[in-house]
């Protein structure tokens, strides 16, 4: 289950300021950079700063989200770029069929429009969401991701390289 994440004071107003400038996708990706977390508890810590500080006008889950997930074997040398913690990958064996939740974006903004367009998509053209990997723009992927670095772009370039398969996901609420 998701947990929140001990977060100092300052690292705290650094989740609030990139959330006002850049958005939620930014200040997620703080949280990861500076924890080393996973996903899921970067969200939780996210929403509830937000939450905390009165920044959330919607729903602690947006209405609808957009993901891009990567599917493929495991191989030990793709474990920095898998997202949870290296640890919980000991026991898996080589070739193990792996989905990898990759980033997510809010589809009531522009975000998931943004994310779609970097890999060819359109988040209501269905037949878009299984994605060419080998024509994603990796400059435009950068830099809607800007905050995170190259962490992104990274990934994606060694998920890709490794054969990884990529589906972009439209979720309404549950």
């Amino acid at each position: 289950m998701p947990s929140e994440l001990p977060l100092s004071p300052p690292e705290r107003a650094e989740v609030l300021r990139l959330f006002d400038s850049h958005g939620a996708l930014e200040a997620l990706v703080y949280v990861r950079r500076v924890t080393g977390a996973g996903l899921a508890d970067a969200h939780v810590t996210v929403q509830e700063i937000l939450r905390t500080h009165g920044r959330l006008r919607e729903p602690a889950r947006p209405s609808r989200t957009a993901e891009i997930l990567a599917v493929g074997p495991f191989r030990r040398e793709l474990v920095p770029f898998l997202e949870y913690p290296a640890n919980l990958y000991e026991g898996t064996r080589e070739g193990t069929p792996m989905i990898v939740h990759f980033v997510e974006a809010n589809l009531d903004s522009g975000e998931a429009h943004a994310l779609a367009a970097c890999f060819g998509a359109d988040p209501w053209d269905f037949n878009t969401h299984t994605l060419d990997p080998w024509r994603a723009d990796l400059e435009a992927l950068r830099e809607l991701l800007e905050e995170a670095g190259d962490e992104y772009v990274t990934r994606f370039v060694a998920l890709r390289a490794a054969g990884y398969r990529f589906h972009f996901l439209t979720r309404a609420p549950e």
